[in-house]
């Protein structure tokens, strides 16, 4: 009867002084380092989109802070276990890469996966929606998600609070939080839409604060 859940309750804007001699990477940094400081939270529990320009980031953490956990979105699929459906219909643990085409679809549907095993608290209104938003597809045995680019360019805006649900997921994930799956996992993806607003009623209060 237990089960992983992941809570992102609470959100915390990171505020930007464009007038200030600090810079912007620098400010981002020490808002972040302090905030986590606050709450106890180390560089080890603590992690960041280290894609393109994120790397650079990323090093300014570990420089200003202490190595922290880069999540980077391009490449393969991950070694990181993930729960499948063998040929015979039964729930098995394969690597991450057996799944999924690439790593950008890897975070984004082991955010679906969460979800799908009722382990996600406090969404917001706006990473929910861009999850719900982002199309997949099933190609060569494997699940994939649309490239970051099209999705700007069909919906006019970036998925930048499913981005920080993905690195989210992916530190949990690294350090053991697996999906808990008490019945048989979905086959397909096309449900994932209804699914969330089925289960809305879970987060309304998280939406409201």
């Amino acid at each position: 009867g237990k089960r992983w859940v992941v809570d992102f309750s609470e959100w915390i804007h990171v505020p930007i002084d464009s007038r200030s001699k600090v810079p912007v990477h620098y400010q981002m940094v020490h808002f972040c380092r302090d905030r986590c400081r606050e709450k106890g939270i180390t560089p080890a529990d603590f992690a960041s989109d280290s894609s393109g320009e994120g790397g650079g980031l990323k090093a300014i953490f570990d420089q200003e802070w202490g190595q922290i956990i880069g999540v980077e979105f391009g490449g393969r699929a991950s070694e990181l276990p993930v729960k499948s459906i063998s040929d015979n219909g039964k729930i098995v643990e394969v690597p991450a890469r057996e799944v999924y085409d690439r790593r950008v679809s890897e975070l984004n549907l082991m955010v679906r996966e969460f979800a799908m095993s009722h382990g996600l608290r406090g969404l917001s209104v706006e990473a929910a929606g861009q999850a719900c938003s982002r199309k997949t597809f099933y190609k060569n045995k494997k699940y994939g998600v649309e490239s970051k680019k099209v999705m700007k360019e069909r919906t006019k805006r970036s998925p930048d609070h499913l981005d920080s649900v993905c690195v989210g997921i992916d530190l949990v994930r690294q350090k053991g939080c697996t999906p808990t799956l008490s019945v048989s996992a979905p086959q397909h993806h096309d449900d994932w839409a209804d699914l969330v607003r089925k289960s809305s009623s879970l987060y309304e209060s998280a939406y409201a604060s």
